[in-house]
């Protein structure tokens, strides 16, 4: 008996140890796009690491969270130029599991979004809040001054957006009047690189999306 009870204890000890270190994080990618002269289509299909992930309750547009600084996730603010919003939540499971949605605001426990569901208030969810991937987050150190023409085709159903990139990772408006870094490149979204100069390489790096 005592063998066996040395041996029950033996077992549960280890098996307390392997779950205590069990330990899980995020899967970061990587891939090089060679861009040569003419133009070259591009999917970026890594995200940012997450501000929070976690359940919430849904009332309207407003999601439970914790841990959050007020007003850390709220839109650009220019006034020269249009703003968008440095946030987005994803919902990741059920059946708007891969949805995601701008955010509009936050205080210190709840975020508010635009185009939630109505079929969502009153129930919980599981998401991530991740910031929005942007012009200025394309790694610039092989891009040639003044050679590169970036479209965006953020909307299906309109035409694609233009932006010129100048230099020291600098992109500017189709108009080259007001400095665009912090635009939206949406999740899955596609952009075509029209270049003028030699071929050149771009890095992408980030986290590698698990979701839908």
């Amino acid at each position: 008996m005592k063998k066996l009870n040395l041996l029950l204890g033996t077992l549960l000890a280890t098996a307390a140890l392997s779950h205590a270190v069990d330990s899980y994080s995020d899967v970061v990618g990587y891939s090089k796009v060679t861009v040569p002269f003419g133009t070259r289509a591009v999917v970026p299909g890594f995200v940012k690491a997450a501000v929070f992930t976690g359940a919430g309750l849904v009332t309207s547009q407003s999601v439970v969270a914790s841990g959050l600084t007020a007003n850390a996730l709220r839109p650009t603010t220019f006034g020269d130029r249009p703003n968008y919003p440095t946030h987005y939540l994803e919902i990741t499971s059920g059946s708007y599991e891969g949805y995601s949605f701008d955010v509009s605001g936050n205080t210190a426990t709840s975020v508010t979004v635009s185009g939630l569901p109505s079929a969502l208030n009153g129930t919980t969810i599981n998401y991530v809040l991740r910031p929005h991937l942007t012009l200025g987050d394309i790694e610039s150190s092989n891009l040639p001054d003044g050679n590169v023409i970036l479209n965006i085709f953020n909307n299906p159903d309109v035409a694609a957006v233009t932006y010129l990139y100048d230099s020291a990772g600098t992109w500017y408006d189709g108009n080259g009047a007001n400095i665009m870094n912090h635009t939206v490149i949406y999740p899955g979204t596609g952009v075509s690189l029209n270049n003028s100069s030699g071929s050149f390489a771009i890095n992408f790096t980030g986290v590698v999306k698990s979701t839908k």
